[in-house]
């Protein structure tokens, strides 16, 4: 369930002050004096006054009366105190069972990436500030453009250079798709057929003229894969939460297999600038599902947190870290998409306020995805978080994600899997042995 604020039962205001003893121990004083002279005056003349019966009336009687009406007011404090106590635990304990819900992640079974040239040393590159985004020369006009885009040795440069960039689009998005696939396809067929797989296809070519949906059809057939239905639609980072909050039974039984492919025109004119190509493949699942599959899940993505303006930024990355489940100091990096200088600052004083960037021993490693690949337009945050789930395959420390785009805010805690998850599918899935 989505962790909505503003309907959540307000807290209860506890009274500030208790009755002042100043005030009402004179009261009960003068009540009890009061007592006493009421008794003394209206008491019987033909009655003695060396009985106990005289010695009630005249003390006790006073007492309990005096005692009753200033307990009064302090009872009546007392129950408004307790009650805003037990109305606070409860609304505690609600919110809490929200937060518990909200915070079940999607499992990720596989991820898989193209964008970098050597994409094998392409980390240690990241971190080394090794890579970055430089200006190469344009094809499209005389000069130079930062921008990086996809040469596969696979394809003849001398044919695709030619053009047009309908079939050079075409040409990449097969060996893109082919590529990834080859990555992702044994573990894809490792999950039971009892598990529905269901594909998102995300795909933004500007110049291709092929039906996006045939050509993946014709390159699954080729892996001899199992069917499964395709979803052709933009599936941005939000998309995590409308799968985690989905009310349909069968998606929660699913494995989603999320391909995002970014591509853009180099021949006929320049690519925008400080853009990149790219192609990203991640498989995931609900945690109904991971219990049914043989391999482990290898990370956990978490619902991802939104904030607009500055003075939410804080809070917004407060409940990322929440919802992950994750200390703010022991966050291992940093991955940045569209985050530019003017919101940089912005950026990092609300990290410091959480305590992302203060409660450490040492800096926070942050990566600018943007900077060093480019902007890989509708598989820009799939990318990031492919780049940040390898970091876990290598850390074992969890993540954070941080997008901006049109002025709102994302971030998204990426996690290593609990190890006792991973020893219950390695024992689940060891070979029993018959005596």
């Amino acid at each position: 369930m989505s962790v909505k604020f503003p309907v959540f039962p307000p807290k209860s205001v506890e009274p500030e002050k208790p009755p002042s003893k100043f005030i009402w121990v004179p009261i009960f004083l003068a009540l009890t004096l009061a007592g006493i002279a009421a008794t003394v005056f209206s008491w019987p003349n033909r009655q003695s006054t060396h009985t106990v019966w005289f010695w009630v009336w005249i003390v006790i009687y006073p007492v309990l009366s005096a005692t009753f009406i200033v307990s009064r007011c302090f009872s009546f404090y007392e129950g408004r105190r307790l009650d805003a106590q037990a109305w606070n635990s409860a609304r505690k304990r609600y919110i809490e069972h929200a937060f518990d819900l909200a915070s079940v992640p999607m499992s990720v079974l596989e991820a898989t990436f193209v964008a970098i040239e050597d994409e094998n040393n392409a980390l240690t590159a990241l971190l080394n500030g090794e890579l970055a985004l430089k200006a190469q020369s344009s094809i499209a006009d005389a000069g130079t453009i930062t921008a990086r885009w996809l040469k596969p040795n696979e394809l003849e440069h001398e044919t695709w250079e030619r053009g047009p960039d309908t079939n050079r689009q075409k040409d990449v998005l097969k060996w893109v798709l082919r590529r990834l696939l080859d990555r992702t396809s044994p573990v894809i067929s490792q999950i039971p057929s009892e598990v529905p797989l269901r594909v998102n296809l995300q795909v933004f070519a500007d110049a291709l003229r092929v039906d996006v949906s045939t050509v993946w059809s014709e390159i699954w057939a080729e892996r001899k894969l199992r069917p499964a239905p395709i979803n052709i639609e933009c599936a941005p980072l939000s998309s995590v939460e409308s799968w985690l909050d989905s009310n349909d039974f069968a998606l929660k039984r699913s494995a989603i297999l999320l391909v995002s492919v970014n591509l853009n025109k180099i021949l006929s004119e320049n690519p925008p600038q400080n853009s990149a190509e790219a192609g990203v493949m991640l498989l995931v699942a609900h945690q109904n599902a991971v219990a049914k599959c043989i391999k482990p899940p290898i990370a956990l993505l978490h619902r991802p947190s939104r904030g607009r303006h500055p003075d939410t930024l804080a809070r917004a990355v407060r409940y990322a870290l929440r919802w992950g489940k994750t200390q703010a100091s022991s966050i291992g990096n940093l991955w940045l998409t569209g985050i530019g200088e003017a919101t940089s600052v912005t950026v990092h004083h609300a990290l410091s306020q959480v305590g992302v960037r203060a409660d450490r021993s040492g800096p926070l490693p942050e990566i600018d995805v943007e900077r060093v690949v480019g902007h890989a337009g509708v598989a820009a945050p799939w990318l990031s978080v492919a780049l940040a789930i390898e970091m876990i395959k290598k850390t074992a420390l969890p993540q954070l994600v941080m997008l901006q785009h049109d002025g709102i805010f994302s971030m998204v805690v990426v996690a290593p899997p609990p190890s006792d998850d991973v020893k219950q599918h390695q024992t689940k899935n060891e070979p029993k042995i018959q005596d």
